[in-house]
């Protein structure tokens, strides 16, 4: 990485900006974050659509593999963006070398912070997982840009967030409420296209006033239209959520640490250096 070469202004954000930030470099990187998303989405969607029409498990197969599968699709998205920021190339391959490497760390701790989540969202009408998220939701980058190991990790996700641990559960939930609504609505809107462009409707366009409940049941679980096109399009939906929880890190670290005062420093002495 190359300090001296930052991609991005090092500056405080609130919680908005960062959600606007990682609109803009998601539309400036599209394609590569698309490329990285594939990965995981292709093979799982058409597995998800599979199970639908054989076995009705479309809907739990995909909760299954999307809660489990997108934090190591936003790890290489931290891999590459951390990287970007300090002037490399948003590059796939170079994001896949960088996690290769922290791949035990990762394979290790990422489920099991999904595991962790699923316990406490399971508790207290599900809304324990946003301080747990809040305060050990930078694991990813802690193990791949601080490379950071072993006992070390945990003691740095608790120093990073000391001190604002309210406003850090604050931005979780904007951040997935965001990410929901924007889900959501563009589901609809995709739906609506698709029956008015091509006349093949998804799935509001085969509703009508005669469904029963059995019908809906039926329509949810087994047509492979329905599940496959909603899991695709949470897939592409996730990097927006990463991208603003990995500029949140970076706004903690300049509030908390003074990092973007550190970085000036370090620029100034490697030239001093050269000099």
């Amino acid at each position: 990485m190359r300090l001296d070469a930052a991609t991005l202004s090092l500056e405080r954000r609130t919680v908005g900006e960062c959600i606007d930030l990682a609109l803009v470099f998601y539309r400036t990187h599209f394609w590569r974050i698309s490329l990285m998303t594939l990965l995981f989405a292709g093979p799982l969607t058409a597995l998800v659509a599979y199970s639908a029409t054989t076995s009705g498990g479309g809907w739990f197969l995909f909760l299954m593999t999307y809660f489990f599968g997108t934090p190591f699709l936003g790890a290489l998205i931290v891999a590459a963006t951390g990287h970007h920021v300090f002037g490399d190339p948003f590059s796939l391959k170079m994001a896949l070398t960088h996690v290769a490497r922290r791949l035990p760390t990762l394979v290790l701790l990422l489920p099991l912070s999904r595991v962790l989540v699923a316990i406490l969202a399971s508790l207290c009408v599900g809304m324990l997982w946003v301080p747990y998220v809040a305060r050990y939701g930078f694991v990813s980058e802690v193990i791949l840009l601080e490379r950071l190991s072993g006992r070390a990790i945990a003691r740095r996700l608790e120093d990073i967030q000391r001190g604002r641990f309210f406003e850090a559960s604050g931005r979780v939930v904007s951040i997935v409420s965001f990410t929901l609504l924007t889900g959501i609505s563009l589901f609809i809107a995709v739906d609506m296209l698709a029956t008015l462009l091509f006349d093949f409707p998804i799935f509001f366009g085969k509703l009508s006033s005669a469904f029963s409940y059995s019908d809906w049941g039926t329509l949810f679980s087994y047509d492979p239209w329905v599940v496959g096109s909603f899991s695709l399009l949470w897939w592409f939906m996730y990097p927006i959520a990463r991208l603003a929880w990995f500029f949140c890190y970076l706004d903690v670290r300049i509030r908390s640490e003074g990092w973007d005062i550190e970085i000036d420093y370090r620029i100034q002495a490697a030239r001093l250096a050269h000099a």
